[in-house]
């Protein structure tokens, strides 16, 4: 092939990227036009956000109806999320974000495609089971994301994603936020019991202490078994003074859910009474929850208020606080480009990558076209040295033919 053919057919295959630039182009322009992806999703406006809680039965429901194999799995959601501070809908967002919840695997039990053996090979990367996964996780957004600053959607897309970052982003904050109303500021997860929950546990739990039995089911004991799934109470001597407790100047600052005592805490012996502020009715007579032995019954019972009770739990009383103030609403997203902007932004790029291309190509064709010189060069000088050798020899022959010879093959070493 002549220098000149060759280099024509690579300057052919550097205009046919032109061509396929231009298609890709006219394929932009069809998604803008009304064609999206799996991944191009925007969020919606308007939004209402509710308060950062979730349920089992909610988490189930919503798998559900995704067809998610974790559906089933909510208990165990609520529960790593509790014990890492990492709120459940994040793991489940993300989930959908990288296999549509779990049907679309690479690798066994691994919803997340979450990389910890091999991060060059997904299927390398299989759980155990599901509980594994949702663990692994769960403990990994903790320690690795959570815990080193990253706290928001978009900085854990930084450090957990590759390609198609804009993209994750959108979906996994579409799931967290529209879909699970959770609150985009604050991924972590610390439960907070709102007051009717606390009021329906005292009197579910309340037929378990009954009769009362000092040290078995007593007054306190039946107060800390209400709060454990929200708080380990911690309860000091009453005869010192414990910044955990204030006083109470009237039964109206309470709320429904307050952990009370006749003291500054637990002050054992039967002088010493605790209990749970359960409200106020219509015609504004005041209620608690407790156990003891009075006209009312024999252990945990909804009784009227005590006024002896003197002091309420601080750290409690907060809780219960924080659990009713509304939310504010998480900062808006970023404005969506118009579909022109878009285009402008993906002909950019396409440009960018072409101009990368030809350059490659460009310096692939120079380092060919040296090489073929090369070799053409020496050719050339290999023949015209065999038709010399061979007119020298057929004009002169004898010794004088030998000493012609030995002169060319020192100028072809030579050269």
């Amino acid at each position: 092939m002549s220098k000149r053919l060759y280099a024509a057919n690579m300057l052919a295959s550097a205009s046919s990227l032109w061509k396929v630039g231009i298609l890709v182009a006219v394929f932009a322009v069809v998604m803008v036009l009304g064609i999206t992806t799996k991944s191009a999703v925007l969020l919606p406006t308007g939004v209402a956000y509710a308060a950062p809680s979730i349920t089992v039965e909610e988490i189930d429901s919503y798998l559900r109806k995704k067809h998610s194999p974790l559906a089933g799995l909510g208990q165990v959601f609520i529960d790593k999320g509790r014990e890492y501070g990492v709120d459940p809908r994040l793991v489940i967002a993300i989930a959908g974000a990288e296999t549509n919840f779990g049907t679309e695997l690479c690798a066994d039990y691994n919803a997340w495609n979450w990389f910890y053996k091999d991060t060059t090979k997904c299927s390398a990367n299989a759980f155990s089971s599901w509980d594994e996964g949702v663990e692994s996780v769960t403990r990994g957004l903790r320690r690795s994301y959570l815990d080193k600053g990253l706290t928001t959607i978009p900085k854990i897309a930084e450090k957990y994603t590759v390609t198609e970052r804009e993209d994750w982003i959108r979906n996994v904050t579409f799931f967290y936020q529209t879909d699970l109303h959770g609150y985009v500021n604050d991924l972590s997860y610390t439960p907070l019991p709102s007051p009717e929950e606390v009021i329906r546990r005292a009197e579910s739990e309340a037929p378990k202490f009954r009769p009362y039995e000092y040290g078995v089911h007593d007054c306190w004991l039946y107060v800390k078994h209400m709060w454990r799934p929200w708080k380990d109470l911690s309860i000091y001597d009453g005869g010192k003074h414990n910044e955990d407790w204030t006083e109470i100047t009237s039964p109206d600052q309470l709320i429904p859910g307050d952990v009370l005592a006749t003291a500054q805490g637990h002050r054992w012996g039967r002088d010493w009474h605790g209990g749970i502020y359960a409200g106020k009715d219509s015609k504004g007579n005041h209620w608690q929850w407790d156990c003891t032995r009075d006209q009312h019954g024999n252990g945990a019972y909804k009784r009227p208020f005590n006024y002896g009770f003197t002091y309420y739990n601080t750290v409690v009383h907060q809780m219960l606080k924080d659990s009713t103030l509304p939310i504010p609403p998480p900062a808006p997203p970023s404005p969506s480009p118009t579909p022109i902007e878009w285009l402008r932004e993906q002909i950019e790029k396409l440009k960018q990558q072409l101009q990368d291309e030809w350059d490659r190509l460009s310096q692939r064709i120079g380092e060919e076209i040296e090489k073929q010189i090369e070799r053409l060069e020496r050719e050339l000088q290999r023949r015209i040295g065999e038709e010399l050798e061979k007119k020298l020899s057929e004009i002169c022959g004898g010794p004088a033919a030998l000493l012609l010879a030995l002169v060319i093959f020192l100028v072809r070493r030579r050269t």
